[in-house]
């Protein structure tokens, strides 16, 4: 019984073809307005063949025109090209090999490399999200070449802006600021273009402040620097103005050694002979330390001329005190002339004729007790160390008693003094003795 159905749909599915179409047919004559019993020659068999060849030559020409567009495409990678080529130098079979599979390989081996590139030279997100990618398939590849990679770039950007902020100048600072205020094209403008035209107008005033500081040549230089473009004040801020400070640091060296001492000089003509490090390193440090030398050298020497001028006053003084003792030794030594150990000076005795008469010598007497008085007779005055420098005689020392005053009449005048003073007295006590003997007459 089943197999009497299964027959029955054989047979249908067999003998539908031959029903439908004749009354397909006859529908579409129908409607052509052809005659129902017309009918169409049977086509040729050798003409169906030209055909079908002509038809397979057209779609193997535009298979290789394909091929062709992708070695002709710039962006087309080396996996790629080197299948499209080894396509195109085989059959039609291969062209549409290629065309249908083996081109999407190639790609995909050429996206990964392009991964591989991207992570060489990215950034570290960059680096990350490539490294994500290539863990993963052809879609997550893909991913990461149409979008992946620019959002990871993005954020890679603003950290640059941030560290070319925090070393740029006042207008590089400000225009960073603003970029990172904007989104992804205000932030790749500044990177490729902003930051350049900013860092131009900052170099301009630090080349300003160099020759507010500067020497003479550093002047001049920076000047011309700033009358150039971009490229001058580059280089003078590179290599210009090193240059121009060495030539000012060697006239200052000839000016320090001018004026230096000893170790300051030799340092000096050693800087001059070495090199520019040389040079700053004797502005910087070299100078001061051979200036500290020179002035311990002469405070040393100073010290030296003072000891040895001590030592000189010294013993001069130590001369003086023994000359001053040695003198004094030898007074002591000399005979006093009131023992009667020495010569003893006489005056030569005055002329009678030049004495004053007698009670009108003009001399007042001198008190017996006091310091001044003469001594009585018996009294020998003795002569004095020496003479005056005008060849008179010095004053002369009555023993026991105050010199006399030195009158300049010579050695004669203390004689004639003591005579005179002694006739006095002698005169006065006659005088008084008389009166005694008078009154004792009378009594």
């Amino acid at each position: 019984m089943k197999l009497a159905r299964v027959s029955a749909v054989i047979a249908s599915v067999a003998i539908a073809p031959a029903v439908l179409l004749p009354s397909y047919a006859s529908a579409a004559d129908a409607g052509s307005g052809k005659a129902p019993g017309a009918s169409v020659p049977d086509a040729d068999p050798a003409q169906g063949g030209q055909d079908k060849a002509a038809k397979d030559k057209t779609a193997e020409d535009d298979d290789r025109v394909a091929v062709m567009r992708i070695l002709a495409d710039k962006s087309t990678g080396v996996s790629l090209r080197e299948a499209a080529q080894k396509a195109m130098d085989g059959t039609p079979q291969d062209v549409r090999r290629f065309l249908e599979v083996g081109q999407y390989d190639a790609r995909y081996i050429d996206d990964r490399v392009r991964v591989v590139q991207i992570l060489a030279v990215g950034g570290p997100s960059v680096q990350e999200a490539a490294k994500k990618a290539l863990l993963g398939g052809r879609e997550t590849v893909k991913q990461f070449l149409e979008v992946g990679q620019y959002d990871a770039r993005y954020i890679d950007d603003r950290v640059r802006v941030v560290q070319i902020l925090a070393v740029g100048g006042p207008v590089v600072k400000d225009a960073a600021k603003e970029a990172l205020r904007g989104g992804p094209e205000a932030v790749k403008r500044f990177l490729e273009v902003g930051q350049f035209e900013a860092r131009r107008e900052d170099d301009r005033v630090h080349v300003a402040q160099i020759i507010s500081v500067g020497g003479p040549s550093v002047q001049k230089a920076g000047r011309a620097a700033l009358d150039g473009g971009p490229e001058a004040v580059k280089q003078f801020l590179e290599v210009g103005q090193f240059k121009a400070r060495l030539i000012d640091d060697q006239v200052r060296v000839s000016q320090i050694y001018s004026a230096g001492g000893p170790n300051v000089k030799a340092a000096a003509r050693a800087a001059i002979d070495g090199s520019a490090e040389d040079i700053k390193q004797f502005l910087e440090v070299g100078q001061f330390e051979a200036r500290a030398k020179d002035v311990a050298e002469q405070d040393a020497a100073a010290k030296d001329a003072a000891a040895k001028d001590a030592a000189a006053k010294e013993a001069a003084a130590k001369d003086a005190a023994a000359k001053d003792a040695a003198a004094k030794d030898a007074a002591k030594n000399t005979p006093s002339p009131s023992t009667g150990g020495g010569p003893v000076v006489r005056p030569t005795p005055a002329d009678p004729s030049t004495m004053p008469p007698a009670g009108n010598t003009g001399v007042k007497p001198v008190a017996a007790t006091s310091p001044q008085a003469v001594q009585s007779v018996g009294a020998t005055p003795t002569a004095a160390a020496g003479t005056s420098g005008n060849g008179y005689d010095a004053p002369v020392t009555v023993a026991g008693h105050a010199r006399l005053a030195y009158t300049g009449g010579g050695a004669e005048l203390p004689w004639l003094v003591g005579g005179a003073v002694v006739t006095l007295g002698a005169g006065a006590a006659l005088t008084r003795a008389g009166r005694r003997r008078s009154s004792s007459a009378e009594s």
